[in-house]
Parts: C-alpha cells; structure tokens; sequence
C-alpha cells in the first residue's frame, strides 16, 4: 500500500513540474515578437520594455523565482496582445535593469487559489523611465472552476492564466495615459 501512495503523490508531482516547466523555460528567454529583440531601446528606434516582478518572501525562494518568471511572461503575452509591440525583456531579482531603457515594476501580491478553489491575482504596477516615473495603480482578477476535481492540473493551470489575464487586461492603457513610453 505504501508503494501505490508514493506511486501516485510522484506522479502528481510530475504533472505538476510538466505544466509549470515550459512557462518558466520560456519566461527565461526574451518574450519579445520583433525582429529587433536582442536590439536596446535606443538601437531599434523602438522602446524595448523590462519586466521585474517582485513576489512576496517565502520559504523557498527557487519557487518565488519561478512565479515571478512565468508571471513575467503573462505579462508580456498580455501586453502583445493588447497592442505593444516593442518586446519585453524580464529582469530577476538578481539583474540590475538599465536605466536607459523603461522598466514595468510588478509587486504581485497575490496568486494563488483560495480556500473555495478561486484563483486571485492582485498586483501593484509602476512604470520607471528616463522621463519620469508612475504609479500605475491596483490590478486585480479571479477565476472559478466549477465542476472538475481539485487535482486537475491542466485544468487549475488555466485557471491562473485566466486570473492573470484578467488583472492584466488594461495594463496597456494605463502605461499609454502616462506618455512616459512615447519616443522623444
């Protein structure tokens, strides 16, 4: 009986790892979509924005570098298809930005399922840039999964993408009313 109990928590854990593994693989490298990606800001003629996101402590800090990678790379996702096209570069925690450059601050302060199975994301953004620098304000979205078994992890994955997706959904307009990205 012990067997078929590690037998099962093993293969949870390894489904978990394979939803989690691509995002934070991908996180890892430029989430830009133009050809001018490996190009600063000032060589392209274009912007190029950097992403930090800051989590709050834990116990385990490995597992706070990862949330802030894949939440970087939803951001990035989000603000492509809301219209910005410039790229986006993450900076972790242990990167120094450049100041020539715009950097989007993310303060994620919550992500994660609640006691009745909802997922939360609430976070605090600003924008820093040579101008000048913003506070972009409070974002926030849920997501509810009716229906499905707690253990569904395919299924709770695109519950946190849909959370994400909808506090990120006007991240775009708010960094436009700033004017602090318009080229000089």
């Amino acid at each position: 009986m012990p067997e078929a109990k590690t037998m099962r928590l093993s293969t949870i854990f390894l489904l978990a790892a394979a939803s989690i593994l691509p995002l934070s693989m991908n996180a890892a490298h430029s989430t830009s979509s133009t050809p001018e990606a490996g190009k600063t800001g000032a060589d392209s003629g274009k912007p190029t924005l950097q992403v930090s996101v800051d989590v709050p402590p834990s116990m385990r800090p490995w597992v706070s570098d990862d949330i802030a990678e894949a939440f970087a790379m939803r951001v990035g996702d989000a603000l492509d298809h809301q219209g910005f096209k410039s790229g986006i570069d993450y900076v972790d925690r242990y990167s120094e930005p450049d100041a020539k450059r715009p950097l989007l601050k993310i303060r994620l302060m919550e992500w994660r399922t609640n006691h009745v199975g909802t997922v939360n994301c609430t976070f605090l953004a600003s924008i820093v840039t040579p101008k000048g620098s913003d506070d972009l304000g409070l974002f926030t979205g849920s997501s509810m999964l009716l229906g499905f078994p707690r253990h569904d992890w395919f299924a709770r994955r695109e519950q946190f993408d849909d959370a994400a997706r909808q506090a990120l959904s006007d991240l775009y307009k708010r960094i436009e009313k700033t004017n602090l990205m318009a080229s000089s």
